[in-house]
């Protein structure tokens, strides 16, 4: 599918070496009042943002934000229905005109399929900017990935080096380091949806032994390359032994030495990043035991082959184990944060909800009488998902239900970070804010039993 392009305008600031401040600004009037998160990843594998910043438009749909960066790189702008990108340098401010705003109807905030408009942002001068190259080379390469999987549909032949030779012959010349190994990477993925290349070739002639976790492409054809690898390769002659290592928390050095002979692998921080990104992709299916996963995460963390590698096993194992039994929930926010443990000391039920599903109308007068009845011991917090925060605060008044409900809009990520495909959703902390059920059983389904059960096998009751 091809991207939907908008223009903005560039302003150059000289260069020097270190992390140097880029600005971001614009002012569009129907973004009066908007959100704009913006985000910077901080792991190649999961969604972990290094930095990730709210800030509203002022009353003119005015916005400003600057923030320091050591090296370019891709960065989401991320406003009602859209997830833009924009490529970023130290030492630059850009002035961006946003596409036309269109906030998040309630039934898509609602539905578990709904994806944002992914979109690229231009500047409006410098044609020679990165921003434009990236256009100009994606618009032409969606056309001709189209074409390359409609022909391999319909069991037809096409010369794809004759067509990689075209794409690149309009940009060989208008290059950078950057843009170079972009392309590359790019031609990787059209030599993969052809199907007639190796992931061996693929490895040597396109991906190469080190890590580019900065440049989408590379990760894009990396995601491509060794999606579901750990099911493949283990039943081969050569991964036979991965199940075994992997379910008993093995020595990590016989699991890179197994990897590694693949022979698509061709670095140890290549073994490693295929290692990180199996683990992350297995954890949930029921393939392999949770904590022997968690072990080796650790074992990668503590050992690491590459400077990143440390840092992205710990944050894919926080990741993985935010939402276990015994684990201590998501922290969102320094508010939501602030919220749990001023509940630290008693049980907390957290449901998510809305206040027009019948599901959860269903169970909101349960909710309300436990509430009233073990306030003592147990805290209700609800995350409500509303058309707006005025309708929500109206409905909680209007039925007088007590316990603390929190607009789902002001705790942005929240939705994400719980893995909220369904409502209602409820999860239970125990006393020390760490999950006792995740997920836990609705109010409606004999939850009050339950926790009676829970407490007489503490000693509580």
């Amino acid at each position: 599918m091809m991207l939907k392009h908008f223009s903005g305008l560039l302003l150059l600031i000289p260069f020097w070496l270190g992390a140097q401040e880029v600005s971001l600004s614009g002012e569009s009037p129907d973004y009066a009042g908007a959100l704009l998160e913006v985000i910077l990843s901080d792991n190649p594998i999961i969604d972990r943002a290094l930095r990730h910043d709210s800030l509203r438009c002022n009353e003119k749909g005015r916005f400003q934000y600057s923030f320091p960066l050591e090296e370019a790189r891709i960065m989401q702008i991320r406003t009602g229905i859209y997830d833009a990108r924009l490529f970023v340098e130290p030492g630059k401010a850009y002035r961006l005109k946003l596409p036309p705003h269109r906030e998040l109807a309630y039934e898509e905030v609602l539905s578990p399929y709904f994806q944002r408009s992914q979109i690229s942002l231009r500047p409006l001068e410098d044609p020679e900017d990165m921003n434009h190259r990236i256009f100009a080379f994606d618009s032409l390469f969606d056309i001709s990935n189209d074409l390359i999987i409609t022909a391999r549909r319909l069991n037809k032949v096409l010369n794809l080096d004759s067509m990689i030779l075209s794409l690149e012959s309009g940009f060989e010349t208008n290059s950078s380091a950057y843009f170079d190994r972009y392309r590359l990477y790019k031609y990787g993925i059209l030599r993969l949806n052809e199907g007639s290349t190796s992931l061996q070739e693929l490895a040597e002639t396109c991906l190469g032994p080190e890590i580019d976790e900065h440049n989408p492409a590379y990760l894009e054809l990396f995601s491509f390359m060794y999606r579901d690898f750990l099911f493949y390769y283990a039943q081969t002659p050569e991964g036979s032994a991965l199940r075994k290592l992997l379910n008993r928390a093995g020595s990590i050095d016989s699991i890179r030495h197994i990897i590694s002979r693949h022979p698509s692998i061709m670095s140890p921080q290549q073994t490693d990043l295929v290692i990180l990104a199996s683990l992350a992709n297995v954890f949930h299916k029921g393939q392999y035991h949770k904590e022997s996963i968690l072990r080796i995460l650790d074992s990668l963390a503590a050992d690491p082959v590459h400077p990143g590698i440390e840092k992205w096993s710990r944050q894919i194992k926080s990741s993985l184990e935010s939402l276990m039994i015994g684990y201590y929930p998501p922290s969102i926010n320094s508010v939501w944060t602030k919220n749990l443990e001023n509940c630290r000391g008693k049980y907390v039920y957290l449901l998510f909800c809305t206040p027009e599903h019948y599901g959860c109308m269903m169970e909101y007068p349960f909710l309300q009488s436990y509430f009233q009845k073990h306030r003592d011991y147990l805290e209700v917090i609800t995350v409500m998902v509303g058309r707006n925060r005025e309708s929500v605060d109206q409905f909680m008044q209007r039925n007088g239900y007590s316990w603390k409900n929190i607009y789902y809009a002001d705790l942005p990520g929240i939705l994400e970070a719980y893995r909220i495909r369904a409502f209602p959703t409820a999860y239970l902390l125990d006393r020390d804010g760490r999950l006792l059920q995740s997920p836990a059983a609705l109010p409606s389904d004999r939850f009050e039993e339950n926790l009676f059960r829970i407490m007489r096998s503490r000693k509580e009751l």
